[in-house]
C-alpha cells in the first residue's frame, strides 16, 4: 500500500502508468497488488485514516513522506510548531488568489526571496525521524537525485512536484528494498 499526499497521488503527472506505484507494480509482477491510497494535501493523520478506511490489510506500507505532512499531528503529539509560513500579505491576497497572472508572477518572485522557511523546516525536522531508529527501511529521495539538473525534477517551472523522471529513480530504489523486505518476511517464524 503507498500512502502519502500530492507525490504518491501524482499531482502533476498527466499518465498514471507514470506514477512510480503503477511502475513499482510493474516491476514486482503479478505476485504483488501495489495500492496506491495517495491523496493530494494529506497529511500524516489524513495518510493514518486512508489507510485504515481501505478495505484490505496491506502486507508492506510504503509511506511518500514530505516535510509538511506531520505539522499538525507533530504539534498535537508534543513538539514545536514549524516556523510560520510565509504567505502573500493580506493587501494582496484576493488579487494572487483571483489571477492567473498575479498568481505566477508572485510565486516567481516569491521564490527569489529568503529561503529561511525551507532551511527551518529541515532544522525542525532534523532528530524527528525515528522511522530508521525502529528499524523500518528509509528511501531518501534526496540521494537519487543528487546530481540532476533540477529542471528534470520537476512537474514543470511552476509546479514543484517530483516529474516522471523522479517517480521512475524511485520505483526503482523501491524495487529491490520491496523484494528485500518480502524476503524478511518469509523467513521470519
Amino acid at each position: 500500500m503507498v500512502l502519502g499526499d500530492s507525490f504518491a497521488a501524482g499531482w502533476g503527472i498527466e499518465n498514471k502508468a507514470d506514477l512510480f506505484s503503477y511502475k513499482l507494480g510493474q516491476m514486482l509482477g503479478d505476485d504483488y497488488a501495489v495500492m496506491n491510497v495517495g491523496r493530494a494535501g494529506a497529511s500524516t493523520q489524513g495518510e493514518i485514516e486512508n489507510a485504515l478506511a481501505y478495505p484490505y490489510k496491506p502486507d508492506v506500507i510504503i509511506l511518500a513522506f514530505y516535510l509538511n505532512d506531520i505539522d499538525g499531528v507533530a504539534v498535537d503529539k508534543g513538539f514545536p510548531p514549524l516556523p510560520a509560513a510565509r504567505v502573500e500579505p493580506d493587501i494582496l491576497e484576493p488579487l494572487v488568489e483571483n489571477s492567473y497572472a498575479a498568481n505566477f508572477f508572485y510565486w516567481r518572485i516569491y521564490r527569489l526571496g529568503s529561503q529561511e522557511r525551507s532551511t527551518a523546516y529541515w532544522n525542525w525536522l532534523q532528530g524527528r525521524y525515528i522511522y530508521q531508529r525502529q528499524g523500518v527501511p528509509v528511501l531518501d529521495v534526496t540521494n537519487l537525485v543528487e546530481g540532476i539538473d533540477s529542471r528534470y525534477l520537476v512537474v514543470n517551472s511552476v509546479d514543484p512536484h517530483p516529474s516522471k523522471l523522479v517517480h521512475q529513480l524511485v520505483a526503482d530504489a523501491l524495487y529491490p528494498m520491496i523484494l528485500d523486505s518480502s524476503k524478511k518476511a518469509a523467513n521470519s517464524p
